[in-house]
């Protein structure tokens, strides 16, 4: 254990910030918690709305974090150089509840997903949707956190396993070269990335007897954390050459 903290808020969200100085989680009740990554000292507290925050970002310049709430909007703060200090900027107003969101490589656009599986993209500088998505299907993304989208298709009605479950969480390796997703029934697939064709191929394994929550790779790629809903488990998990 390398440090532990308390914290007055039941946090459902967290996303470190780009230069490793920062942690920030978002809570139940509204509030942007922000820790220090070292320390896990608490540096600043923000309310930001009063829903809960389902899904935050960095960009990749780390001056900018988006927030995404079950009440459809995106809120934008700006960043201090260290991390720690927080101003409202600006904010998307959307109509479902989300629950991903992804920046782009640029950082001028952001997609994010709801709680319907829609998927929309979202111009920073504008304030606006896309009105032309398939315009957004070339665009780099500095995270892939989202279960829908173009690089993504082949995880969907893909000709080796039935659609009988969702897919419920998604993350893709720091080296852009591989994705691992989790679905509704408990099952872990390791994919290559981009995922584009249903006849993508996979390695597979059953995991938990409910939902997976979510995963993530660590920082070297060479191991995937695991978390399942329903089972209350944390796994650990090396990725190896077949």
């Amino acid at each position: 254990l390398i440090w532990t903290t308390q914290i007055a808020y039941e946090c459902v969200s967290l996303s470190f910030h780009p230069f490793g100085v920062a942690l920030a989680a978002g809570s139940t009740e509204g509030h942007l918690v922000v820790l220090n990554a070292e320390t896990g000292a608490s540096v600043a507290t923000v309310r930001v709305c009063g829903s809960p925050l389902s899904c935050l970002g960095y960009n990749p310049a780390g001056d900018m974090i988006a927030i995404g709430s079950q009440n459809g909007s995106v809120y934008l703060f700006r960043v201090s150089r260290d991390g720690y200090s927080y101003k409202k900027s600006n904010k998307i107003r959307g109509a479902q509840a989300l629950i991903q969101l992804d920046w782009s490589t640029d950082g001028n656009y952001l997609q994010t997903v709801t709680a319907d599986y829609d998927l929309a993209f979202w111009d920073i500088k504008m304030l606006s949707a896309e009105k032309s998505p398939v315009a957004m299907k070339d665009v780099k993304w500095y995270t892939h956190n989202s279960v829908v989208g173009f690089l993504v298709a082949g995880i969907w009605n893909n000709r080796y396993y039935p659609m009988t479950s969702m897919l419920s969480t998604v993350n893709r390796s720091a080296a852009h070269d591989l994705l691992v997703t989790g679905d509704t029934d408990g099952y872990l697939r390791l994919f290559r990335y981009p995922c584009l064709s249903p006849k993508a191929e996979y390695n597979e394994e059953k995991v938990y007897s409910m939902q997976v929550s979510a995963v993530r790779f660590l920082f070297n790629d060479r191991n995937v954390v695991t978390v399942g809903g329903g089972d209350a488990a944390l796994m650990l998990w090396d990725v190896v050459d077949d």
